[in-house]
């Protein structure tokens, strides 16, 4: 049975391919056995100073602001018509898990070759 911590289930999976297998499963979200994930990340040590990772959200296309985690990845990144930073984007990434998230695989691989000893307290930089 996986760990629960305020109702939320930490589960662990071997592979990505058990991530993928888990939801596209037809019964995803709707069985008490199979809940939803609202994020994911797989890490594969590629070499002592390499590091493979993927970071797995939710961005399903939402009308609301605040209904959806990041920004849709399937957008462009860059607007050439628009010469300022897209903030709306920049805050979702901020309020919508992804630096935490972010936070959280740069310590995890600090740490494990580093053995514990060292941290990061935050990896993102303001936007101007």
């Amino acid at each position: 049975m996986p760990d629960i911590y305020h109702n939320y289930q930490f589960l662990k999976f071997n592979t990505l391919a058990e991530v993928e297998d888990y939801v596209t499963h037809p019964e995803y979200t709707y069985e008490i056995d199979r809940p939803g994930l609202c994020y994911a990340f797989w890490i594969q040590k590629k070499s002592d100073t390499r590091f493979d990772v993927s970071l797995m959200f939710n961005d399903q296309f939402n009308d609301d602001f605040a209904g959806s985690g990041v920004p849709r990845q399937a957008d462009a990144v860059w607007d050439p018509i628009r010469p300022q930073a897209n903030i709306r984007a920049y805050y979702k990434y901020m309020t919508g898990g992804y630096s935490i998230m972010q936070n959280l695989i740069a310590n995890t691989i600090l740490r494990s070759v580093t053995e514990q000893t060292a941290s990061i307290a935050m990896v993102t930089v303001p936007q101007n």
